[in-house]
């Protein structure tokens, strides 16, 4: 019990945190906000100001001249845009005609759409007058109930009158007994209060835009200042760990900024070209380059709000295209060119680019969005991937935040063995082997079967031999395995012959780009392969069952490419009949392959009926994945625990083997001479 509670009280505890966290960032948002746009803007502005520095302006004067620069060049963009839609504003009538007619065109196409416009308009002209009607027959009903109680006869009812035009307050009764409603309405708002009204409203994100400009001029001077409290509040110590977190975030969120800013340009200048090569192509010249100009710049500044802003900066574009011109094919054109190209920019571009540089993941990315949008509202959403850059770097230096790092990050959290061995365990052989062929383009066979799929297979193994696996989802296991290595292998000799073609080309360029990237900086060095002619036979012996045989099967694709000749026995095969299979007539080398657990005890049980007979083989014990290579005794018996080091120990008896077969095959090609 006494275990228990601590945890329960350790995860109280983070929850309770994390809903005090979410109140402040809720509740402070009218600080933090412009806080936080402070710190997105000096990041980006930061470089310029470092720039003019240099110059020997001094941090002040640097300072004010990039804040006031980039002030008068959003004040200048927003005053353009105002002038353009003045103007747009002035053609309205024109187009009202043009409008009229498209939908005009629109409801005579389509008949149900005329029959529920008709229904719909007919049953809001109808509503008042069944009101009015049931209300006078309700007060006539009254009246006469009344007048029949009273022995009298009352006076018609007065006439009602009609609301007026804007929306009424709701009918109040006095009382119970008085039939008549009565309709309160308010006290008119004096100057004075409509004054404050609109003055709150128009003060409020000017005094947010003035905020953010005083913290932005005091960030950018006193940055590193301000770099040194945090590291010092935040570091506990830990000055090495704290200062790269800081040297992180920054160089991410630069990075992104830089990346967006690119992308964001290249965007509106393929926008604004388009616009003018329609303009001139389709609507004879009546917009102009300077208003297609003006979109593509729109449409540039936009794009800075994920997911939605691309479609905001096209929305007045494509309201032109609409309404401007009195057909529809300028409209699909615009239409047709906003799509393609958000296409291209999204799934081509941005994804290589944007996601390199931030080191979050895309769905982290659509999450974050969400998240900080319903938090703060569309300013949350252009900060959303900056934020949630942070909460990664805060995640990956953190010990106790590096949940975040798993959940937001890019990087994979699971390494390539145990990403296969997931894949296999789920039944999902195509991906397992889409993941094997990934990693085949990054580093050589040898050591896709070494680092990766070895091991996976040493794993299934164990985990089958402690009763974790099922035996049909083992079997499944060792057969999707066996299919992965001979697609490697088939992918591995389609390469190669690739490369062999591309060689022996009689071009004079260089191939090397046509040559699959098969080798990294920590890869080992190509094998020589056998000398023309030479023939080197090489039997390998499963030491216990198939999993022994599917690495044999690899023993075999490896030495296969540099020309020995390799047969793998069948595990079904008794251990004294592989013995009797290694005639030395027939085979130099014996290769016993020993896959944990009982890798050892396997193999020395198979060692006994090798040496019984005598013979004078050569013998390599491969104890894959073990670390104690010496756990098989013997003479002249060499163990190995990789491919790479069977590969050196095969270096190594080769010369020898070629030496003692020399004779032989000199006896032999003397005789074929002698009989010609």
């Amino acid at each position: 019990m006494s275990s228990v509670e601590p945890s329960k009280k350790t995860q109280f505890y983070a929850l309770a945190s994390i809903a005090i966290v979410l109140g402040l960032l809720y509740f402070g948002q009218e600080v933090l906000i412009p806080l936080a746009l402070a710190v997105l803007f000096s990041f980006l502005l930061a470089p310029v100001v470092s720039a003019l520095e240099r110059l020997r302006l001094g941090r002040v004067p640097s300072t004010l001249i990039v804040v006031f620069a980039a002030l008068a060049l959003v004040v200048g963009f927003g005053w353009i845009v105002e002038q353009r839609f003045a103007e747009i504003v002035t053609k309205l009538p024109d187009y009202r005609q043009s409008i009229q007619a498209k939908f005009q065109r629109l409801t005579r196409s389509g008949g149900m759409m005329e029959t529920v416009r008709n229904e719909l308009r007919q049953s809001v002209r109808d509503a008042p007058t069944t009101q009015v009607v049931a209300a006078t027959q309700a007060s006539a009903t009254t009246q006469s109930s009344v007048a029949v109680v009273g022995g009298t006869s009352a006076a018609p009812p007065a006439p009602l009158q009609s609301a007026p035009a804007a929306s009424p307050p709701p009918l109040v009764r006095p009382s119970p007994d008085d039939p008549w409603a009565v309709r309160l309405y308010p006290k008119p708002a004096t100057t004075l209060e409509l004054i404050g009204e609109y003055l709150g409203k128009l003060l409020s994100p000017v005094a947010t835009a003035g905020l953010v400009l005083v913290f932005i001029i005091f960030m950018l001077i006193g940055r590193e200042n301000l770099r040194d409290r945090m590291i010092l509040l935040a570091g506990g110590g830990r000055l090495h760990v704290t200062t790269q977190a800081f040297d992180d975030a920054a160089t991410r969120i630069g990075r992104f900024l830089t990346a967006q800013s690119l992308i964001n340009i290249s965007y509106g200048v393929v926008i604004a070209i388009g616009l003018w090569l329609i303009d001139i192509t389709i609507c004879g010249g009546q917009g102009g380059f300077r208003t297609a100009l003006l979109a593509g710049l729109i449409c540039a500044v936009m794009r800075y709000i994920p997911y939605i802003g691309p479609w905001l900066g096209a929305a007045v574009p494509l309201a032109l295209a609409f309404a401007a011109f009195p057909g529809n094919a300028v409209f699909f054109v615009t239409l047709a060119m906003f799509v393609g190209i958000e296409i291209f920019v999204s799934q081509a571009v941005e994804p290589h680019v944007l996601g390199s540089s931030t080191g979050v993941s895309p769905i982290a990315v659509l999450v974050a969005a969400v998240f900080w949008t319903w938090l703060w509202g569309p300013i949350g959403l252009l900060l959303s991937t900056p934020l949630t850059v942070l909460l990664v770097v805060m995640g990956k230096y953190v010990p106790q935040l590096a949940m975040l790092d798993v959940l937001l990050g890019e990087e994979p959290v699971l390494n390539p063995t145990t990403r296969i061995y997931q894949r296999l365990i789920a039944g999902d052989d195509e991906e397992a082997a889409e993941l094997a062929l990934e990693y085949l383009k990054e580093r050589p066979l040898e050591a896709v079967y070494d680092q990766i799929l070895i091991p996976a297979l040493a794993e299934a193994e164990s985990d089958w031999h402690r009763g974790k696996l099922d035996d049909a989802r083992h079997v499944w296991i060792r057969q999707g395995l066996k299919e992965i290595v001979q697609a490697l292998g088939e992918k591995q000799q389609a390469d190669e012959n690739k490369a062999a073609s591309a060689a022996t080309a009689p071009e004079a360029k260089d191939h090397t780009d046509d040559v699959p990237a098969t080798s990294t900086a920590d890869a080992p060095p190509a094998r020589l392969p056998l000398p023309d002619g030479s023939i080197v036979n090489v039997r390998c012996l499963p030491a216990h069952d198939e999993a022994d045989q599917i690495v044999g099967l690899m023993v075999a694709q490896v030495l296969g490419r540099r020309g020995y000749t390799v047969t793998v026995a069948n595990a079904d095969s008794l251990a004294s009949e592989m013995a009797a299979s290694c005639n030395p007539e027939d085979v130099d080398v014996v290769v016993v392959s020993a896959l944990p657990p009982k890798a050892a005890l396997h193999a020395r049980y198979l060692l006994k009926f090798l040496t019984a007979r005598g013979t004078d083989l050569k013998v390599v014990v491969g104890l894959w994945t073990n670390n104690k290579p010496s756990a098989v005794e013997a003479n002249d018996v060499q163990t190995v625990t990789s491919l790479d080091a069977l590969h050196k120990q095969f270096d190594q008896i080769t010369p020898m083997i070629l030496l003692q077969k020399a004779p032989a095959a000199a006896k032999d090609r003397d005789e074929v001479l002698s009989a010609t």
